[in-house]
């Protein structure tokens, strides 16, 4: 009986802390996103259809969000690349000084999801 009692508290306590581990704090969903981000580098055509690349560093990072994902599951890419309706997630706006130039979608553990450009070449 009591190996029993024994086995069974070590299940419970287990199981807590698998639940209690798999959300992140917003402190934490935010470092990972700007480690993410930190490094980055976000390919796009200037006007004459030429690659350029902008990397990301630090001082681009103009905001870190919480968003839902829309009613299609959308959050500013294709609905199919992002959460379920209703899903938090995160929005990283990235531009040069205060002009956001793109918007980056997260999942609500940090993962990458998509990007979405907010300027026309």
């Amino acid at each position: 009986m009591r190996r029993f009692a024994l086995a069974l508290v070590i299940a419970l306590i287990s199981a807590i802390v698998l639940i209690s581990g798999c959300a992140l704090s917003e402190a934490q969903a935010k470092e990972k996103i700007r480690k993410d981000l930190v490094g980055k580098q976000i390919e796009y055509y200037g006007i004459a259809g030429n690659k350029l690349v902008f990397e990301v560093n630090e001082e681009n990072i103009i905001s870190i969000t919480q968003i839902t994902a829309g009613s299609d599951g959308s959050a500013g890419g294709k609905p199919a690349e992002q959460g379920k309706p209703g899903e938090p997630m995160w929005q990283a706006s990235v531009g040069s000084g205060k002009q956001p130039m793109w918007n980056l979608y997260y999942d609500s553990q940090g993962n990458f999801v998509s990007q979405k450009q907010l300027f026309v070449t």
